[in-house]
């Protein structure tokens, strides 16, 4: 009893000690112990899990945090492993990025925690990618935003605009750059599409400029005829680095001279222009009567509607022109003619003909001058059956009476038209006013009821016999001149009929 009574007088002696708090301490570790019981880990959690969830994407079973809402241990494990690796081993697409060094992670900073711009424990309703985004420095991308930060229409920008939701990484969302400036100037967009391609990044950093680059580094310096090449022209991948450079990956070879040349296309063309070929070191082109001596104006095809080659020709030697193939050439259209045609004229074609179909040395001003549109006319449209001596010269003996004139303006086609243009038609010979009586010129029908050669006043002016006469007897007029008005008022001008009565008085 007296050591009871020692312990007794010691805790009497302790200020914080008592029967009542002893018991109350008990009871507490008694509700710890049920709570952990009964609640597990969820006792000391700081608050719920997210629920937010990203469409399509689920890992190791779970869309969002709060589906393992209590399960601690996924991502508290302390003393035994990092939360960083514990999140990496559920995240295995993020683990890759920054293994391999590529992908938006791949950015951020050694040693930055995950929770730093993913914090958890906020609710459901919260977001954890909001702050990621707000923290993330889009200087060490590829792509700055400098001009990537209000929408056209002044609305701020946010990163879906750009990169697909709910896809691990945010990658960009294709055709988003195209999509977006095209609502704002379509037919720009549809150039530059056209011109440059869709993959924007090749040369935009974002900075509203070119990404700097000289073509020149690539073994290809654009030049001349190059240089305004729409991009797509050369480079019709996306793939930019393995783009061809010889000439015949982009042209295809002509069919006037396929198998007659090597592909060594640089030999006698430059980028300034396809044409004018060189050949031995001067400029040559076939339709240049100063470089071939004979044009391929009519020498495109031949009878069979085949193109013709340079072989066609040429079967030896291209710097020589066989005659012989003319002839051969020629007879599979007319082989009478052709032999007729050499025994009178001989063999050596190229010392009259230089193929535009006219005959060398032959002044046909002489004969009929060819001005206008006569001067590209084919010999066979003027002269049928190849009949030279007494080929007509007048309009009508080669052009039809257009319907719209037929059997009423006559023959006199060089009244109206010139050989320039058979539109539009001039009226070249017309003494008469065509405005008479009227601000605008009056229809020729209104004078010309019947044909152009034959007129009539009477379309506008009342032929009262009685008065007429009378006034135009005193004029001297017979009866028989009476309808000739023309005679008398050749212009039609106001008082020229007095001058004429004048000069008719005694």
């Amino acid at each position: 009893m007296s050591g009871l009574r020692h312990r007794y007088r010691i805790m009497q002696r302790l200020p914080f000690v008592t029967i009542s708090s002893l018991f109350f301490a008990i009871a507490l570790l008694f509700g710890v112990v049920v709570a952990l019981a009964w609640g597990g880990e969820e006792l000391f959690s700081p608050g719920d899990l997210t629920g937010k969830a990203q469409a399509s994407i689920s890992l190791q079973g779970f869309s969002s945090h709060a589906q393992f809402e209590g399960e601690c241990q996924r991502c508290h494990q302390p003393l035994q492993s990092s939360q960083d690796r514990l999140c990496l081993n559920c995240h295995t697409a993020i683990a890759t990025e920054i293994t391999q060094q590529e992908g938006v992670h791949s950015t951020i900073p050694q040693g930055q925690t995950c929770r730093a711009c993913h914090p958890d424990h906020k609710g459901q309703d919260y977001d954890g990618l909001q702050p990621a985004l707000a923290r993330f420095d889009h200087t060490r991308t590829t792509f700055r935003l400098n001009t990537h930060q209000v929408n056209f229409d002044t609305t701020p920008m946010n990163c879906l605009a750009c990169h697909q939701g709910g896809t691990s990484g945010l990658p960009l969302a294709k055709d988003s750059c195209v999509n977006c400036h095209t609502t704002h100037d379509p037919p720009s967009m549809a150039r530059h599409e056209q011109d440059f391609g869709t993959n924007c990044l090749a040369c935009h950093d974002g900075k509203d400029r070119m990404v700097p680059f000289d073509h020149a580094t690539t073994g290809f310096a654009l030049k001349d005829m190059h240089v305004t090449a729409a991009c797509t022209a050369c480079h019709t991948t996306e793939n930019l680095k393995d783009t061809p450079s010889n000439c015949s990956d982009c042209h295809a070879e002509p069919a006037a001279h396929r198998g007659v040349f090597a592909q060594g296309c640089r030999d006698c063309h430059t980028a300034a222009a396809w044409t004018p070929a060189t050949l031995q070191g001067k400029p040559f082109t076939h339709t240049s009567l100063a470089a071939a001596n004979f044009t391929l104006a009519h020498h495109t095809k031949d009878y069979n509607d085949q193109p013709l080659t340079c072989r066609s020709c040429h079967p030896v030697d291209v710097k020589h022109a066989d005659q012989k193939s003319c002839q051969s050439c020629h007879a599979q259209r007319d082989a009478a003619y052709m032999q007729k045609h050499v025994d009178l004229y001989g063999e050596a074609c190229m010392n009259c003909h230089d193929g535009v179909d006219r005959i060398a040395k032959f002044v046909h001003a002489q004969a009929y001058p060819l001005q206008g549109k006569h001067a590209d006319a084919r010999c066979a449209d003027c002269h049928p059956e190849k009949k030279f001596r007494d080929t007509p010269t007048t309009c009508v003996a080669c052009h039809k009476d257009p319907d719209i004139h037929a059997s009423f303006m006559g023959t006199a086609c060089e009244y109206c038209h010139t050989p320039d243009a058979w539109k539009p038609a001039l009226l070249r010979k017309h003494i008469f006013q065509l405005t008479h009586g009227s601000q605008q010129p009056v229809d020729c029908a209104v004078c010309h009821p019947k044909t152009y050669q034959e007129y009539t006043c009477y379309g506008c002016h009342d032929h009262q016999l009685s008065g007429i006469s009378q006034s135009h007897t005193r004029a001297r007029v017979s009866a028989a001149d009476l309808p000739n008005c023309a005679g008398c008022h050749p212009t039609g001008a106001k008082g020229e009929h007095q001058a004429q009565g004048a000069a008719d008085q005694p």
